[in-house]
C-alpha cells in the first residue's frame, strides 16, 4: 500500500486535518493546486522503507523539488489558526531532505513556543494529531495571501497581499507586501507603483471570490503565481470571526446631530428606538432586540449599532453586505450590493404581506389618531408645574413618555410611507415624461399654511412693517424689551402671541429639548420677523396642469393623491411630536428649580447633564455614586473638551476610540490587529533597545521576528515600518490582543521618543498628539 495518497481522495470525514481537507476540497471543485499527497504510514511502514523512499524519489524526478507541510487536526479551525506554529519546509530537492523534513513536522511536540500557544488557546497537547502533506514545489514569481472579507472589521472587502518570490518572506523576513483592496469590483487601495500587474490581481480576486462562494464562508487563501498560472496552496475559514458591533453616525447625524446631553439621551434613545423596535417586530415577528442596544453614545454623539440592524436584515433575508450601504460607505463598483429579496425573504412573505396591508391602510389610522394626539398633548398644562410636588411632576413625565412613545411610532411610519409614495409617484410620472419635482403636491391644502411657520412669519413681517418708524427702531435696537416700551403696537403684540401659541415650541433641534424654544427667546423671534425676506417659491404646477388634458391611469392619480395626503400627515405628526416632546423641557426645568432650592445643583440648566435615572435616585434620596454637582461638573468639562474633536464616522466595537484634535498630525499604515490604544512611543531599532521597554509602551519597530517576541508581552500597541497581515509582528500582536499597524513608512524617523500617539487598529491611522509625555 502506498504511503502517499492523492489529496483529492481524502474524504470529508478523514482525520487528516483542515489543511489537507481544504486542499482536497479545492482539488475536487476544480481549483488549481500543486499536485499534493497526504502521508499515511501504516504501522508496518517506516520512513526508511524502500517502498516509501521510491515514492519520494519518483516525485522528485517528476517535479524537481517538493514542499512538506503540517496538517494537524487543530490547524485552520474557526477558533484557532495555529499560524506559524507548526513547521513547513520548501524547495526540498533530495530524498534525505524530504525525509528529514517529514520527521521534523511529526516531531512537533518539541517546540516550547507551540506548547505556550496551545495553552493560550486552551488546546490540550494530547488532543493534537499531526498529519503531513507532501506537495509539488511551485517556483513562484509572486506569492501572497488573499482575504475575502476584511479580517479586522468584517466589511465586504477582498484584500490581496503580494511579494516577489516565495511567500515565507511575508512572515519570516518582515518584507512589506504590495497591498490591493477590492470593494464591490473597484480598487479602494492599491500601490502607487506596483510590480504585480493589475490584471493578475483582478484574476486572483475573482478566483478567491469564486472559491468563497463554493465554500460558503469567508476565507483566507495562500497563493503563488509561476508566471503562467495561479496555484492555491492553502484555504482556511477566517479565524476568530467574532466581529465587534459596528457603530455608524451616518443616519443619526441627520436627525440627532452634535453633542447630546445625558438627560436628552436617557429620554430620546429609549423613546425613539422603542418605536423602531415596534416597527421591526411587525416586520420580522418576535425578537429580543433591546432598544438601548440600537444606539450608543461616543463622545456624547449618537451612533447606530449597525450590528443590530444587520440582524434584522438577516431575518428578512437581505444580503449582509447591504448593511454597509446604511453605514454610509460610498464606493461605486460593478458588484455594489443591491436591496433585493432572497428565498428567506419569501419565507417571510405572509408576515410581510400583513405588514404591507396594514401600512397601505395606515392613512385611516393617521386621520383618527392625529387629532387625538394633538388634544392629548395640549392637555398637559405647563402653568400648573410651579405648584406641583416633584413626585407628581415625575408622574407627569412618565405619562408624557407614554404619549410620546405612541406619537414617535407614527412620526416614524408616516414619513416612511410619505417617502415611499413619493418614490412610486416620481417613478410612475417619469415614464410619461413628467418631472415630479415640478409639481405642487400641496396646492389647495389649507392645513399646510397652518403648519408652516414661514407663512405666519411672512404675515407678521407685513404687520411689523406697518408700525411706526420709532417703534421699529426701538425693537430693532432692543429686541423684546424695545417692543414692551413701544406705543401703539397692541395689534402686533396680539399677532405675536398667536404666533408663539402655534410655533413657540420650536427650537434649533426638535429632538433635543435642552435647546431653548422660541417662546423662551423672544429676541430671536423678533429678529426672525424683522429680518424675514420672502424670496419667493419655485413656480410649480398641479398634476392636471402637467397632464394638459392627457389621460392618465388611475394608478398615477392614486399615487399623486397618496403623496399629497401623507405630506400633510407628515407635517401634522411632526408638529405634534415636536410640541409634545418639547414638554419634557418644561417638566424637567420645574424639577430643576426644586433641586436648586434644595441646593442639590447650582443652576437649572445643570439638570440636562444628569440622566433620568440619576434624577429619580436624587429625588428619592437614594445614593447614586458621586454627588450630582461633581457629576455635572465632570460632564460639562467633558462636553467642552469633546466639542471640537474630530469624531470618526464608523466605530468598530464597544471600546471608545481615542479622541483626537482636528489639528493633530496623522500617519497611515496597514491595520493588522484590531483595537484602539493611546500610549507613549518607544523607538526600538534593534535588540539592544529591549531593556528600555516599559509596560504599556507603543513599540515602533523596523520589523520583527521570533527573537522580538518577548517585547509584545509588555507592549500596548505596535507600529512597524514593514510587514503585512501575515508578518510576525501582526501575528503576535493578534495573539496578544493588542493593536498593530504595519507598513508605516518612516515611522522610526517621524515619531519621537516619548510622544503620545493614538493607534487605531481598525483603520491603520496613527494620530500624533501635541507634546511629549
Amino acid at each position: 500500500m502506498k504511503a502517499l495518497i492523492p489529496i483529492e481522495r481524502v474524504g470529508r470525514r478523514s482525520q487528516a486535518g483542515n489543511k489537507a481537507l481544504n486542499l482536497s476540497f479545492l482539488a475536487r471543485k476544480g481549483f488549481r493546486i500543486p499536485e499534493t499527497f497526504l502521508l499515511r504510514l501504516e504501522r508496518s511502514q517506516r520512513l526508511t522503507s524502500p517502498e516509501f523512499r521510491e515514492e519520494i524519489r519518483h516525485l522528485l524526478d517528476v517535479h524537481g523539488a517538493l514542499a512538506v507541510r503540517s496538517s494537524a487536526n487543530v490547524e485552520d479551525t474557526s477558533q484557532n489558526s495555529f499560524a506559524g506554529q507548526f513547521k513547513s519546509f520548501l524547495d526540498l530537492k533530495t530524498e534525505a531532505q524530504v525525509v528529514e523534513a517529514i520527521e521534523e513536522v511529526m516531531n512537533w511536540d518539541s517546540s516550547e513556543q507551540l506548547r505556550s500557544y496551545a495553552e493560550r488557546s486552551s488546546v490540550e497537547r494530547e488532543a493534537i494529531v499531526m498529519n503531513v502533506i507532501v506537495q509539488k514545489m511551485v517556483s513562484p514569481v509572486y506569492s501572497g495571501v488573499v482575504f475575502t472579507c476584511n479580517p479586522l472589521t468584517g466589511l465586504n472587502e477582498t484584500i490581496v497581499e503580494a511579494v516577489s518570490g516565495r511567500g515565507d518572506a511575508l512572515v519570516q523576513d518582515g518584507v512589506t507586501p504590495e497591498r490591493w483592496v477590492d470593494k464591490w469590483g473597484t480598487w479602494i487601495e492599491k500601490p502607487d507603483s506596483a510590480d504585480v500587474s493589475e490584471a493578475l490581481m483582478k484574476k486572483i480576486v475573482a478566483e478567491a471570490k469564486a472559491i468563497a462562494r463554493v465554500y460558503g464562508r469567508v476565507i483566507d487563501l495562500e497563493w503563488v503565481y509561476d508566471g503562467t498560472d495561479i496555484y492555491w496552496l492553502q484555504l482556511r475559514e477566517i479565524t476568530a470571526l467574532n466581529y465587534p458591533d459596528v457603530y455608524s453616525n451616518h443616519i443619526p447625524k441627520e436627525f440627532l446631530p452634535g453633542i447630546i446631553k445625558p438627560l436628552v439621551w436617557s429620554i430620546n434613545i429609549p423613546l425613539v428606538n422603542g418605536a423602531w423596535v415596534r416597527l421591526f417586530t411587525e416586520m420580522i415577528g418576535k425578537n429580543d432586540i433591546d432598544p438601548l442596544r440600537l444606539a450608543r453614545s461616543f463622545y456624547y454623539r449618537a451612533y447606530f449599532n449597525m450590528g443590530v440592524i444587520g440582524s434584522i436584515f438577516k431575518e428578512l433575508g437581505m444580503p449582509a453586505e447591504t448593511l454597509e450601504l446604511l453605514i454610509g460607505i460610498e464606493v461605486e463598483g460593478p458588484d455594489k450590493p443591491k436591496f433585493k429579496p432572497t428565498s428567506k425573504t419569501f419565507r417571510k412573505l405572509p408576515r410581510l404581506t400583513v405588514f404591507f396591508i396594514d401600512k397601505l391602510l395606515f392613512g385611516r389610522r393617521a386621520r383618527k389618531k392625529i387629532p387625538q394626539f394633538r388634544e392629548q398633548s395640549k392637555s398637559y398644562d405647563i402653568d400648573t408645574l410651579a405648584t406641583m410636588e416633584p413626585s407628581k411632576i415625575i408622574d407627569r413625565i412618565d405619562s408624557l413618555y407614554g404619549l410620546n412613545s405612541e406619537i414617535a411610532y407614527y412620526n416614524i411610519v408616516i414619513p416612511l410611507l410619505m417617502s415611499l409614495y413619493n418614490r412610486l409617484m416620481t417613478s410612475s410620472l417619469k415614464k410619461i415624461g413628467i418631472a415630479a419635482e415640478n409639481l405642487n403636491i400641496v396646492e389647495g391644502i389649507s392645513e399646510m399654511k397652518r403648519l408652516d411657520p414661514n407663512y405666519e412669519l411672512k404675515r407678521l413681517r407685513a404687520v411689523y412693517s406697518e408700525l411706526s418708524a420709532g417703534a421699529r427702531t426701538l425693537i430693532e435696537a432692543e429686541g423684546y424689551s424695545g417692543l414692551l416700551k413701544s406705543l401703539n403696537v397692541a395689534g402686533f403684540r396680539d399677532e405675536l402671541d398667536r404666533f408663539l401659541a402655534d410655533f413657540g415650541h420650536l427650537s434649533a433641534s426638535g429632538n433635543d429639548f435642552s435647546f431653548t424654544p422660541w417662546r423662551e427667546d423672544l429676541d430671536h423671534v423678533l429678529s426672525m420677523i424683522v429680518n424675514f425676506e420672502d424670496i419667493g417659491q419655485k413656480s410649480l404646477i398641479t398634476l392636471d396642469e402637467a397632464l394638459e388634458g392627457r389621460k392618465t391611469g388611475l394608478w398615477r392619480k392614486f399615487l399623486y393623491n397618496k403623496a399629497r395626503e401623507f405630506r400633510v400627515y407628515r407635517e401634522e405628526i411632526s408638529s405634534i411630536y415636536t410640541y409634545s416632546y418639547g414638554l419634557f423641557r418644561d417638566h424637567f426645568l420645574a424639577l430643576a428649580r426644586t433641586l436648586v432650592e434644595q441646593d442639590r445643583i447650582d443652576m437649572e440648566d445643570d439638570i440636562f447633564y444628569l440622566s433620568l435615572s440619576e434624577i429619580r435616585a436624587m429625588l428619592n434620596g437614594v445614593p447614586n455614586g458621586e454627588e450630582p454637582r461633581e457629576t455635572v461638573k465632570k460632564r460639562r468639562l467633558e462636553i467642552e473638551t469633546y466639542r471640537n474633536i474630530a469624531v470618526p464616522s464608523i466605530i468598530f466595537g464597544d471600546d471608545v476610540p481615542p479622541a483626537e484634535e482636528k489639528e493633530s498630525s496623522v500617519l497611515k499604515g496597514t491595520p493588522t490587529s484590531r483595537g484602539y490604544y493611546r500610549g507613549k512611543v518607544r523607538l526600538v531599532h534593534d535588540t539592544s533597545d529591549f531593556n528600555r521597554i516599559e509596560r504599556g509602551d507603543v513599540l515602533v519597530i523596523p520589523y520583527s521576528d521570533v527573537a522580538w517576541t518577548p517585547l509584545f508581552a509588555k507592549a500596548g500597541a505596535v507600529i512597524s515600518e514593514s510587514g503585512g497581515v501575515l508578518s510576525h509582528s501582526s501575528i503576535i500582536a493578534r495573539e496578544y490582543g493588542i493593536p498593530a499597524v504595519v507598513s508605516v513608512r518612516g515611522a522610526l524617523s517621524i515619531l519621537r521618543e516619548g510622544e503620545l500617539v493614538l493607534v487605531d487598529g481598525y483603520t491603520g491611522k496613527i494620530t500624533v498628539e501635541n507634546g511629549v509625555s
